[in-house]
């Protein structure tokens, strides 16, 4: 099978880090273990991009079709006036705080190192961000929500199901979003451990 100018690069900087590496006095495998999880890592970074984006036009999407639905009720326009700027400084925020770690091009093993270390405090400190912005969108709902309840009282009085539908499942959304960037941070910190114990076991390597 004949090799791409891509696959024939990443060779290339595979045989450099290795020679690096040995002149550490670490192991050859351990090279070859930074150049997969450098492809891996740049791989699930670019996923993760494309699926904030993705919820961020769909969230965007589902507020015009509201606000043409309802005819520019006031209801709708105070929630696309939260849901809508969240977008913008979510986006800004993620691809700010990412900046520079995407790509791994040109960097030798010290400095994939550094990398995988930020990458991984980037992205746990994300989680927490996350939790928080979370958070605060949920309380900021809670008065919104009482609003809506008032204004359309009597259609939820006569069918309570869409109140339960509507609501419960913004508060399971939100709930979720909360739990799962919980679990991801713990998971991400027991992943920056075991990180840091390879290193310092391949760099104590006789």
């Amino acid at each position: 099978m004949t090799q791409g100018p891509n696959d024939k690069a990443a060779d290339a900087e595979l045989s450099t880090w290795r020679g690096e590496w040995q002149g550490l006095g670490g192991s050859e495998d351990f090279a070859a273990h930074l150049v997969a999880r450098a492809r891996k890592d740049g791989r699930k970074l670019k996923l993760a991009a494309a699926a904030e984006v993705l919820a961020a036009l769909f969230s965007t999407t589902v507020c015009i079709w509201l606000l043409a639905r309802s005819h520019g009720a006031t209801e709708v326009i105070v929630m696309a006036a939260l849901i809508l700027p969240f977008n913008g400084a979510w986006l800004t925020h993620f691809f700010t705080a990412r900046a520079g770690t995407f790509e791994a091009m040109g960097a030798g093993v010290d400095d994939f190192v550094a990398l995988t270390r930020r990458r991984l405090a980037t992205q746990r400190k994300w989680m927490a961000q996350a939790r928080r912005w979370t958070t605060a969108i949920g309380i900021a709902i809670v008065p919104w929500a009482v609003w809506v309840l008032y204004m359309h009282r009597e259609a939820y009085t006569r069918e309570p199901w869409r109140a339960v539908l509507g609501f419960g499942t913004i508060v399971l959304i939100l709930a979720g979003v909360v739990a799962w960037t919980y679990v991801k941070e713990r998971k991400l910190g027991a992943e920056a451990e075991a990180f840091e114990r390879h290193v310092a076991d391949v760099q104590l390597a006789p």
